[in-house]
């Protein structure tokens, strides 16, 4: 899923001097989880990464932590202080300074992606220094294979 949205924001990312770095794992993990509303996830945090990046690299990595996949998309765009990462997540929320006033937006992608990760129980952070860039992480879940059924108790009494 992530290899086909970082295809698809490649050439709006190359033509401003960006780079895409997606770093697949060697073995796929699959998370439990929606395929539409990952999705919608992982495509508003691209772009959002490629939105607020004037230069640099977008670096997608996966790493297994325990019961969980954390999916980090970390750029080098123009980041945010403390204050606004505290509001970050909240409905109509958008930053509005200098370096944000000609990018467009509701201020709902953020917030609607914290609601789809949290209603497949994991969650979302931000690290971001003003900048320096953001690095967006996404724990969900790592799928169980399922377990093997018994067979039904045989009837001896017939």
């Amino acid at each position: 899923i992530i290899d086909s949205i970082a295809g698809q924001y490649q050439p709006k990312a190359q033509a401003k001097n960006l780079t895409i770095d997606y770093q697949k794992m060697a073995v796929a993990i699959n998370v439990q989880a929606d395929e539409g509303r990952v999705i919608e996830i992982f495509t508003n945090l691209i772009d959002n990464a490629v939105k607020y990046s004037r230069q640099g690299t977008i670096v997608i990595t996966h790493k297994p932590a325990g019961k969980i996949l954390q999916t980090s998309v970390r750029d080098t765009g123009i980041g945010m202080g403390a204050k606004e990462r505290e509001k970050l997540f909240s409905r109509f929320y958008r930053i509005k300074n200098e370096n944000t006033k000609d990018i467009g937006g509701t201020g709902l992608g953020l917030w609607i992606v914290k609601q789809y990760v949290e209603a497949m129980g994991g969650q979302i952070r931000v690290d971001s220094l003003e900048g320096v860039g953001s690095e967006f992480i996404v724990d969900l879940p790592i799928a169980s294979s399922p377990e093997p059924k018994n067979p039904e108790p045989e009837n001896h009494n017939a």
